[in-house]
């Protein structure tokens, strides 16, 4: 069962915690496929080449996420909507967004789920030269138009105030922050 604490969940919060059957882990989280149409988790990313559906979790905790059977690991091809959408459109980590007219806003650089509903709640994005981030703003997923293989296009034109990221939730406007293998796509 899911505890209210837990039901909305960072992606900066839960990547890479170890996925747990029976007291023993059988990979880390690395990403998220995404329904481009809907907003709904396809499946997770389980390491490099493995994938388990939103249903197969038993339960979210803090430091690990627990899974009904350890044959929830499968490839890919077996989860039949991950292939119909193809997985460079569903996988969500790290596109380009854009706005409807075509001007950059950055890079994904955090999402919001509802562990409960599997649902994508809000996306983060900021602009990014080597190690520097800036210009952190917050976008309800319903402010997204499309998700293509390469992007992610919102409805918004850069003139329309965006939700930015306060002091309070980014300790700086601009911050060093380390980029993982799996950022550099």
């Amino acid at each position: 069962m899911f505890s209210q604490a837990f039901m909305k969940r960072h992606w900066s919060q839960i990547v890479g915690l170890p996925l747990t059957c029976e007291n023993q882990v059988l990979a880390v989280l690395t990403g998220v496929f995404l329904d481009p149409e809907q907003g709904k988790v396809l499946a997770y990313r389980a390491g490099f080449q493995g994938v388990f559906s939103p249903l197969d979790i038993q339960s979210w905790h803090a430091k690990s996420i627990e899974l009904h059977d350890p044959d929830a690991l499968t490839s890919p091809e077996e989860i039949s909507r991950l292939k119909a959408f193809g997985l460079r459109r569903s996988l969500l980590n790290h596109k380009k967004v854009s706005t409807q007219g075509g001007k950059s806003l950055g890079r994904l650089y955090d999402f919001c789920l509802e562990t409960s509903t599997s649902s994508l709640i809000s996306i983060e994005v900021s602009k990014r030269f080597l190690f520097w981030e800036w210009d952190h703003r917050l976008f309800p997923f319903s402010d997204i138009q499309e998700i293509t293989e390469k992007e992610i296009i919102l409805k918004v034109e850069p003139e329309q105030k965006a939700k930015i990221k306060t002091k309070q939730t980014v300790k700086a406007n601009i911050r060093l922050s380390p980029v993982s293998s799996f950022e550099k796509h």
